[in-house]
């Protein structure tokens, strides 16, 4: 009894295994069977799971690729999600439920272009229910201004003894428009314009932007740009007059200084010559008359020693105070020159082209870009070679990691520096995001980078050291959206070298039709 008893126990221990064994084995008929329940259960985690394994152990067909495609939707993973339902569509490229979920991805993940491309191939019925075809050639316009601060004083206080500011608050403008041409090409446009007086000069500026964006197959877009610049530039002569009284003031006192060293020298040389003659005499007295000397004569001669000795030391110290104060005053004379000659300066008014091509590849969870601007800013030609590599960890925008690099260099690679900027952005809300941001220029002279495929425009000759800046985003409604940047900039004067920095602010509002 005791032995049939645990033949009992064996065989249903066997038949468990067989069992969990039997279940485990993957087929296509329990591959559909269990993808399909744990698709109607809305079991996301489990179908994901379970059609990755399937997959990969060779099971890949339409209905499979579709269903982890909405499960990864669902978990609003859409860098995978979309990669899945490419596939699908590989297998059956009419398919309106594929493509209509593709085309949110696309959206979701800031990927205009290719929804727009992707559009292109819906039916009518699918256009009619997702939009697509009254959808406006508009993408968005937007209306930007703000200003810019400076803590700087440095001129005024220094060379012209006043409490001024060396920049007054700057005016920005910028107007945008972002539109489709079949579906595809979208076309960003910007006009903007710039003021700011200085000590040195008051700079208005008018700039035009444009770039092309082009999607292209297997998630590539092209992107060329250009940018022109119309710079006017008026020299502050009154500042420069104020300067070059302020330096004739200076001046004269290292003047005065150094045309009575001359004399001094003549007073000292004749003293020499007193105290000579006084130590001959004496000394010839004492030859014919041997013994002590008188007690007065000991005073003289003791105090014409001491003179006498004084006098090279003083001679040499005047010497050097000449050479000394001569170069001050070349100096000054250096400085007085420059400052009457900007104010002969005439009001300029030149134009400078920046071109930029930029090409994109997008990885699941990973963007990378490499470009090329070119530009010819103050007749110094600049070729800026750039990279981009962006990685956003839970497949969609609610949180991404970037970095570009600069290779700036400067007529025909004479020059050349790196530059780098890092980012975050993220959206602690679905109307809220926030973009922090941090530059580093790495150059040591007066240059600066064009940054954003061109748009982003660095023309000020004081070199920008490094940059610190914050860019939010709340959306109001589906048509309107507002956005605040505050940029931290540290910058080296170019004339007079002295450190400073900027506060810029700058309020925008962005219309989608």
């Amino acid at each position: 009894m005791k032995r049939n008893i645990q033949y009992f126990l064996v065989v249903i221990l066997v038949l468990l295994a067989i069992k969990g064994v039997s279940q485990d084995t993957l087929t296509s008929e329990n591959v559909e069977q269990k993808s399909y329940q744990l698709y109607l259960d809305k079991n996301w985690p489990e179908l994901i799971k379970v059609s990755n394994k399937a997959i990969k152990n060779g099971y890949d067909y339409f209905y499979l690729q579709l269903r982890v495609g909405i499960a990864y939707y669902e978990q609003k993973n859409y860098s995978i999600a979309e990669g899945h339902f490419q596939k699908a569509l590989s297998f059956n490229a009419d398919d309106e439920l594929s493509l209509e979920y593709l085309y949110y991805c696309y959206l979701f993940v800031g990927r205009n272009e290719e929804a727009r491309w992707l559009s292109k191939k819906f039916s009518a019925t699918l256009a009619e229910k997702i939009g697509t075809d009254r959808q406006s050639k508009i993408g968005f316009i937007a209306l930007e201004g703000g200003s810019k601060f400076s803590n700087s004083n440095y001129f005024n206080t220094n060379y012209l003894g006043k409490s001024n500011k060396d920049f007054n608050p700057a005016t920005y403008f910028q107007l945008g428009l972002n539109h489709f041409a079949k579906q595809r090409v979208s076309f960003y446009h910007s006009l903007t314009y710039y003021n700011q007086k200085s000590f040195v000069s008051t700079i208005s500026q008018m700039q035009y932007y444009v770039k092309l964006s082009i999607p292209l197959k297997n998630n590539w877009i092209i992107s060329p740009s250009a940018h022109i610049l119309n710079v006017n530039s008026t020299p502050n002569v009154s500042a420069y007059s104020d300067l070059e009284q302020q330096l004739l003031q200076s001046q004269k006192p290292l003047q005065s200084q150094l045309q009575a060293i001359p004399q001094q020298q003549t007073q000292l040389i004749n003293q020499h010559k007193i105290d000579s003659t006084i130590i001959r005499n004496i000394n010839n007295w004492h030859f014919t008359h041997p013994g002590p000397l008188p007690v007065t004569k000991q005073d003289s001669l003791n105090k014409a020693v001491q003179s006498d000795m004084s006098i090279p030391p003083q001679l040499n110290q005047l010497h050097l105070d000449s050479v000394n104060l001569s170069q001050q005053v070349e100096n000054y004379n250096s400085q007085i020159k420059q400052a009457q000659d900007n104010q002969k300066a005439v009001s300029t008014s030149k134009n400078y082209f920046i071109g930029s091509l930029s090409i994109q590849k997008t990885f699941k969870k990973a963007m990378f870009s490499i470009g090329t601007t070119i530009s010819t800013i103050y007749n110094s030609t600049q070729y800026i070679n750039y990279g981009l590599l962006a990685y956003n960890p839970l497949g969609n925008s609610r949180l991404v990691f970037g970095c570009f690099g600069y290779l700036n260099t400067i007529n025909n690679y004479k020059v050349s520096y790196v530059s780098i900027s890092p980012f975050v952005y993220f959206q602690p809300t679905t109307k809220l995001s926030i973009k922090l941001a941090y530059l580093n220029n790495g150059a040591t002279s007066n240059s600066n980078i064009m940054e954003d495929n061109g748009y982003f425009v660095n023309n000020s000759k004081d070199l920008t050291k490094d940059r610190y800046s914050t860019l939010i985003n709340y959306t109001l409604s589906k048509h309107i959206m507002l956005y605040g940047v505050y940029q931290l900039e540290n910058k080296r004067e170019s004339n007079y070298l002295y450190d400073y920095h900027n506060n810029v602010v700058v309020l925008g509002l962005k219309i989608i039709p």
